[in-house]
């Protein structure tokens, strides 16, 4: 006989067979996994538990979960981190290696204590658009003070000025 097992993002698989002396046969294979329903789809995991963590982070997809392997956020920005302890403190970590470039997840790591047998919501805020790191100056060439907010055309924040000048800000557009 032989058997073996596979663990995928979605649900465990499972393949066995065995023969004896009488030439008799028997083939199995198993499908082993949950479907949770939620109000951004249906995910499923290959684990569950009593007590759950629905992932939400828009736009993340790929990004490692709950530090545990092959553990992702799928194409619709959700994933499941399961077997919560209740009545505790639970943190939740998010990996943004794999993601998109242009995706910022703005807290990788947050806490929830759950009650039993409870499926919690857990939202990353991200950001979508394009990075950039720019050394601003006035026009009398001093620099830009420190802590001074930076908007786009449409009078979104986009970032704020730290020290020598410097703004990180994350832009939807190349150009503006």
């Amino acid at each position: 006989g032989a058997n073996g097992s596979y663990r995928s993002r979605v649900a465990y698989l499972d393949a066995s067979l065995s023969r004896d002396n009488q030439q008799a046969q028997q083939y199995s294979l198993g499908l082993r996994g949950a479907l949770v329903a939620h109000s951004g789809g249906v995910i499923a995991t290959p684990e569950l538990g009593d007590t759950f963590a629905i992932v939400e982070a828009p736009a993340a997809e790929g990004a490692g979960v709950g530090n545990r392997v092959g553990n992702r956020v799928n194409a619709s920005g959700y994933a499941i981190v399961p077997h919560l302890t209740p009545f505790e403190p639970n943190r939740i970590d998010l990996d943004p290696e794999g993601t998109a470039d242009t995706v910022e997840i703005a807290s990788t790591s947050l806490s929830v204590i759950p009650d039993a047998g409870a499926a919690v919501k857990v939202t990353f805020p991200t950001r979508v658009g394009y990075g950039l790191l720019v050394d601003t100056r006035l026009p009398d060439g001093r620099s830009t003070p420190f802590g001074a907010e930076v908007s786009d055309e449409t009078g979104t924040i986009i970032g704020s000025v730290g020290q020598g000048g410097q703004l990180y800000a994350r832009v939807s557009q190349h150009q503006g």
